[in-house]
């Protein structure tokens, strides 16, 4: 059950640093498009 929960753990912290990069990456390119 714990390896279960430690499975989940790293996809939910992996799911949250593609996200977070992705909004990153995303707002970056927004900005060089305005200037």
């Amino acid at each position: 059950m714990s390896g279960l929960e430690l499975f989940f753990d790293c996809l939910l912290g992996i799911m949250a640093v593609v996200i977070v990069w992705f909004a990153i990456f995303s707002v970056s390119k927004l900005y060089q498009g305005q200037r």
